[in-house]
């Protein structure tokens, strides 16, 4: 997340994805934190919707103890 137009374009987006419950996209820390239902969709399924916004996902990692 580089800038104002990729984090609107990611809050727009991504805010709307079935199962998504919460959304943070910190431009200082060039991250995006996504609280979902794992019954309702996956971590594939997501950073597939981040990348279709011409985002890249460099890495995911897993709050402790998930």
């Amino acid at each position: 997340v580089h800038c104002n137009n990729c984090r609107k374009k990611i809050m727009e987006n991504i805010s709307f994805e079935k199962g998504v419950k919460g959304l943070e996209v910190s431009l200082e820390k060039q991250t995006v934190v996504v609280k979902y239902d794992a019954a309702k969709t996956s971590v594939e399924t997501l950073k597939a919707a981040i990348q279709k916004l011409n985002v890249p996902v460099k890495s995911i990692e897993y709050p402790q103890g998930k």
